[in-house]
Formats: C-alpha cells, structure tokens, sequence
C-alpha cells in the first residue's frame, strides 16, 4: 500500500533519477574535458606560429624594436625594454617543457 501521494516521488523512483543525472552529468564531464584539450591543442598551436613567426623575423632581422620618440608633444615617451623578448622566448620555452612532462604522464 502506498501512504504516499501521487505527485511525490518514491525513494526507489528518486534514487533512479540521480542515477541518471549522474551519468548525463558524467557524459557533459567527460564532454567538457575534450572540449578544454581541444582547445588547448588549438592554442598550443597558435603560439608554435607566433614563435615561429618571431624566430623567422629575428633570423631576417626584420624585428625591429628601435622606437623612435612619439610625434606628438602630448604622448610621453616610451623605451624598449631587451629583457621583453628574453621573457617572450622564455615563456615559450617554459610551456614546451611543461608540454613535455605531460607527455611523460
């Protein structure tokens, strides 16, 4: 016999719900997670070009960080700064190490 009302769920009917939401909750994780690596692949590559592009620009000596005084009175000056290409390459060279110990994983 069922004392409970017809709008309300029973334990067994709860339990099965969870159930459920648990594994569509599993399958969205699992789901996100590709997404995320994807993305990351895609970014990773993104910066291979700009570091690539930075190198064939160097070894071309196109890259050219000279800047000259701004033209006009109302802007102040501004100095290039060495260390920031040290610090461009050095951030490259940190996320390739890091790649490669998650490929030791």
């Amino acid at each position: 016999m069922n004392t409970q009302s017809d709008s309300s769920m029973s334990t067994e009917d709860m339990i099965q719900a969870l159930a459920s939401n648990l594994v569509t909750l599993q399958s969205h994780m699992v789901q996100f997670q590709q997404d995320n690596r994807a993305s990351i692949k895609h970014l990773e590559g993104q910066v291979e070009q700009i570091a690539s592009v930075i190198n064939r620009l160097e070894v071309e000596d196109d890259l050219d960080f000279n800047f000259s005084k701004p033209q006009t009175e109302n802007v102040s000056d501004y100095d290039y700064h060495p260390q920031l290409m040290n610090d461009v390459k050095q951030s490259f060279r940190y996320f390739d190490d890091e790649e490669d110990d998650h490929e030791l994983m």
